[in-house]
């Protein structure tokens, strides 16, 4: 048998993701859980491990680091629209407390 190697750590879900992207590259992945002294309630918190044979890693590590990469690729855009809005609310913070504060000056100004 193979020596299986480590290309991957997560949480279940996304363990299984990963290791159906690997099978539809023809890898051969094989997911494990890392044994937990977690109580039952705490499950979620297992990590799941991925392996592939040692043979196949240097594929496996070049597929997900092109999808890593398209997902930062993806998040850029949503960033610097995130960054927008906030910026956009901070400015309307700043309007608003600059009106308000010239009503307060022309009240205490006018007899």
């Amino acid at each position: 048998m193979a020596k299986l190697v480590v290309v991957y750590n997560t949480v279940e879900s996304e363990a299984h993701k990963v290791a159906a992207i690997l099978v539809g590259h023809g890898l051969n992945p094989v997911v494990f859980d890392r044994s937990s002294t977690f109580p039952d309630n705490l499950d979620y918190l297992r990590t799941f491990r991925v392996f592939v044979p040692a043979e196949e890693y240097d594929e496996a590590a070049r597929i997900l680091a092109e999808i890593d990469h398209r997902n930062d690729a993806k998040a850029i855009p949503v960033m610097k629209r995130a960054n927008g809005v906030l910026l956009l609310i901070m400015i309307l913070a700043t309007v608003l407390v600059l009106v308000a504060a010239l009503v307060v000056v022309t009240d205490t100004l006018s007899p």
